[in-house]
């Protein structure tokens, strides 16, 4: 998860406290144990904290995909481009494809 973020969803902002870090390796060490419900849990609360963070956006979109059996393909992908429009970003234009920043977005749209 990102540190900072600024205000329109790009780059870098706001730091993290020590509870949302917290929630953040509770949530991965869940979902690397495969406990989906458990990691939506964690990021829920740093989404309650962080509600327009694209990162938490996108990686609790990426959990329900995986909880749900990879079957709520179109959930993900109406969940994905909203968090690619909230930090400005179309994939199909591959000049942001060198923004280290986008490299998350490029990999997921990749992937899926």
């Amino acid at each position: 998860m990102s540190d900072k973020q600024e205000p329109n969803g790009k780059g870098n902002a706001a730091n993290i406290t020590d509870q949302e870090r917290d929630w953040a390796q509770q949530a991965l060490a869940e979902y690397e144990k495969k406990n989906y419900k458990s990691c939506l849990e964690h990021l829920q609360r740093i989404e309650d904290s962080r509600p327009n963070d694209p990162k938490v956006l996108l990686n609790k979109a990426i959990v329900e995909f995986y909880e749900s059996g990879l079957c709520t393909a179109d959930k993900f992908q109406k969940s994905f481009i909203d968090v690619c429009k909230q930090v400005e970003l179309n994939l199909e234009v591959l000049d942001s494809l060198e923004d280290v920043e986008n490299c998350i977005y490029y990999y997921n749209y990749a992937v899926f």
